[in-house]
């Protein structure tokens, strides 16, 4: 739990570096109870598996963008669930597989081509690499504009609901 290390679960202060101990601290499992502030990138590695919400936000005005960086870690796996809103977005700076369930992500970047999937989740970009593989079910992009940037990715949808014009 995120609270443990000293996060404010009510968002009034900044809880970046707490998260970033609760990550490091060697948990498999990174639990966020209430809502959170956070102002620079926090770095998800190590032994971490999984990062659960339980439906509130990190970071609601995007001060911080991005406020997740995946990167390379003890799993083959990394988990994003839960979350109402995590608004600087998510960078994908990895090889692992990526899953995001249940969750809005702002933005999600790819730098490194990690596979994606996401289940009952909504965004506003998407931007994947060349040769990624990126499988969704139910998702929900909501832009004005280019939905998803697929760059020559390989790309699997299977329920895609958009909102505002743009290519789809």
């Amino acid at each position: 739990v995120v609270d443990a290390f000293g996060a404010d679960p009510t968002a009034q202060k900044d809880s970046t570096a707490a998260i970033q101990k609760a990550i490091d601290s060697g948990a498999t499992t990174v639990f966020f109870p209430g809502a959170y502030l956070v102002t620079s990138p926090v770095r998800v590695r190590g032994n971490v598996r999984r990062l659960v919400g339980v439906g509130h936000q990190v970071d609601y005005y995007g001060r911080s963008k991005p406020d997740f960086i995946v990167e390379d870690g003890t799993h083959p796996v990394v988990h994003l669930e839960h979350f109402a809103n995590i608004g600087g977005g998510v960078d994908l700076n990895t090889t692992r597989t990526v899953v995001v369930r249940s969750s809005e992500i702002r933005t999600i970047t790819s730098h490194r081509p990690a596979k994606l999937f996401i289940e009952d989740a909504c965004t506003h970009d998407l931007r994947l690499l060349p040769g990624q593989t990126f499988f969704a079910r139910q998702l929900n992009i909501e832009n004005e504009g280019t939905k998803i940037t697929a760059n020559g990715a390989d790309v699997w949808v299977l329920g895609y609901k958009t909102e505002r014009g743009g290519t789809l």
